[in-house]
């Protein structure tokens, strides 16, 4: 069977791991977690949602040197919880990666639209948002087909100009004389920081998904150093766009419900800082696009090559040694899903599926580093003394974080959303008869 080139550095690495996180999504998530909060205490619960996902990164840095020919995060939970658990949570997570890539498909969809009518483009309305859709995902098919070091410069050259970019919309939007910050002291409500802590914990969803490309880096390393890399850029960069955002006041009923908040409170500083922030937004899918092409295509086969999945996804392009039948799988389930989002017009149901799910796997990481705690201080993994006390304190807290999201959150759309899923995960990984590592 052929084999999977081995071309990534950490420069590509860090620009599939931030770009998987920042879509164009997280905007409206960004609303939903702390549209009715204050300027300081919004900055406050991004900057700890980034303090615990630094923790998280950590985790998944001493795991992938660990257990440097594990299958992704199926291998490591695998290894402190056994077979039935880590298919169980690891299957459910590639479930709800699809939905998120779904979600960002939907809401590119109503930016492509929104922008149409705004700046009277015809070319660009009369095309309807799926057809943009399955442009994209047919080109950046392609890409991840052809080559991964392609498809990984492209990656890079898009995330790091969107990064620039974002910053500049930041500093012009901030020297506007109509931009004001607002510090002034508002009503503090606990119940609703925490949630605003849980809910952020959404914009750094999938970070993570670069160790099931393990196998195409240069050295395991560069996994280890990548991801709390990525964790730190994300966390200054979404710090510095809250700077732009105007909380303290109250945000309308048609902000909040939106598809695009970013766009209807970027076109308050006028024509420029919208069409920069629509160009951010196009920027952030394509390299959602990408960087879940890459990722979930190699999460999928990771999973195949220990059974969980068809062995038909692990069959490797002959000539171009790309998992091609992982990447047309990712491909047409993307697909699927961004139509069923269409249909029901629901983003919230994703967002927060994706949340809860992703803090369960978090603190799951968590547990495991102190389960393997003996193993990891033999060999020298952990990257400072204390990791494992710190990763069973985070443990902790993603617990307490997820419940705090799921509670609220299961009326009936979200609740029975998740029960399926749920149900129907459980029942697919109890009908596998064994899987292996």
């Amino acid at each position: 069977m052929s084999m999977l080139k081995k071309k990534l550095g950490t420069t590509s690495m860090v620009a599939t791991s931030t770009g998987m996180a920042l879509s164009s999504s997280i905007f409206p998530a960004i609303i939903l977690a702390i549209g009715n909060l204050g300027m300081l205490t919004a900055m406050s619960a991004i900057a700890i949602a980034g303090i615990l996902n630094f923790t998280i990164a950590i985790h998944f840095a001493n795991l992938s040197q660990m257990f440097p020919e594990a299958k992704g995060i199926k291998g490591y939970l695998h290894e402190a919880f056994g077979e039935k658990i880590s298919s169980f949570f690891s299957l459910l997570y590639l479930l709800l990666t699809w939905v998120a890539g779904a979600l960002e498909i939907y809401i590119f969809s109503y930016v492509i639209s929104y922008l149409g009518q705004y700046f009277k483009l015809p070319i660009v309305s009369s095309i309807p948002g799926i057809g943009w859709t399955i442009f994209l995902l047919c080109l950046f098919f392609l890409l991840n087909l052809w080559d991964v070091e392609v498809a990984s410069k492209w990656q890079s050259i898009i995330t790091y100009g969107m990064f620039t970019l974002l910053v500049l919309f930041s500093m012009y939007v901030f020297f506007q004389p109509t931009h004001q910050i607002d510090i002034s002291p508002i009503n503090f409500s606990w119940n609703s920081f925490i949630m605003a802590v849980g809910v952020s914990m959404y914009l750094f969803r999938g970070f993570e998904w670069v160790v099931h490309m393990a196998g195409e880096v240069k050295n395991i390393k560069v996994v280890a150093r990548a991801l709390p890399i990525s964790i730190m850029v994300l966390t200054g960069v979404y710090l510095i766009y809250t700077s732009t955002l105007p909380l303290n006041h109250s945000l309308s009923m048609q902000i909040l419900s939106s598809p695009v908040p970013h766009l209807l409170l970027s076109k308050l500083f006028g024509w420029i800082a919208l069409a920069m922030m629509g160009l951010i937004s196009l920027m952030a899918t394509l390299t959602t696009y990408n960087a879940t092409m890459m990722g979930v295509s190699r999460m999928i086969y990771d999973l195949a090559s220990v059974n969980l999945l068809p062995q038909i996804f692990t069959r490797v392009h002959g000539k171009f040694r790309t998992p091609w039948v992982a990447i047309v799988a990712t491909f047409l389930i993307q697909l699927v899903f961004a139509l069923l989002v269409s249909v029901t017009h629901n983003f919230h149901i994703p967002i927060l599926m994706a949340t809860i799910i992703q803090g369960i796997v978090y603190a799951l990481s968590g547990t495991a580093i102190w389960i393997l705690r003996n193993k990891a201080r033999q060999n020298q993994f952990l990257w400072f003394r204390g990791s494992s006390t710190i990763a069973l304190f985070s443990t902790g807290i993603f617990i307490y974080l997820s419940m705090i999201v799921i509670l609220p959150s299961l009326n009936g759309s979200v609740g029975i959303s998740l029960l399926i899923t749920t149900l129907l995960t459980f029942v697919y990984v109890f009908s596998v008869k064994r899987t292996s590592l």
